[in-house]
């Protein structure tokens, strides 16, 4: 049977490494959990071994000095994959966001999936590297639009305006942002308003990505 193994940030809220579990990602054998040496969230890592215990899942933690330091995860993310292959999946919506962006770029240099949890709508998704990669989302026609939306320049008119294009236009490359979990549409039961968008935890870490390879 192949051995499967997925890669996480310790986060001290345990729901982003937990509620995945409860939706239709890939199993796996063994959760890493990068944490760092001093952490004192003995309670929470008791927690969150007990509830992988129960799933038939081993909990291994990696400890580094400092998890929000993009090179010592980053580096702790290669070393592991040296040692024991690709992972399955890696948990994209833990940690600091220059832990987030190591992790994000390391999946989409090696077509890992990448498990997004958004906490608001209790939802998680899988991103698929390769799709990631197809979309090209440091072309400045996308980039430039997921800024805008960071700036408050959330409807399609003001995107259409800030970026001097079609409507049409900006619904589609908004759509191709949503299909890969980077951009969502806030709900508004009564329809009044126009479409309102926001970025995801995954599309704010990837302003930091492209800050940390500019």
């Amino acid at each position: 049977m192949e051995y499967r193994y997925a890669i996480t940030i310790f986060n001290k809220e345990g729901d982003y490494i937990i509620k995945p579990f409860f939706s239709n990602i890939p199993k796996i054998d063994k959760l890493v959990i990068i944490s760092n040496k001093d952490s004192s969230d003995g309670g929470l890592k008791r927690k969150l071994v007990d509830f992988l215990e129960a799933i038939n899942v081993t909990a291994d933690f990696v400890y580094v000095d400092d998890i929000t330091n993009f090179f010592q995860t980053f580096f702790t993310v290669k070393v592991l994959c040296i040692q024991e292959g690709l992972p399955t999946w890696v948990n994209v919506s833990c940690g600091s966001g220059i832990g987030m962006t190591a992790l994000t770029i390391h999946a989409i240099k090696h077509n890992i999936q990448m498990i997004v949890y958004e906490k608001d709508s209790g939802k998680t998704a899988i991103v698929d590297a390769k799709k990631l990669q197809k979309v090209n989302i440091f072309d400045p026609r996308y980039l430039n639009i997921i800024k805008d939306i960071a700036a408050g320049k959330n409807t399609i008119t003001k995107l259409a305006i800030s970026n001097d294009i079609d409507k049409s236009l900006v619904s589609r490359r908004l759509k191709n942002l949503m299909s890969i979990e980077i951009v969502k549409k806030l709900d508004d039961e009564k329809k009044i308003r126009p479409s309102v968008f926001s970025l995801t935890e995954f599309g704010k870490s990837i302003l930091q990505i492209r800050g940390a390879v500019q």
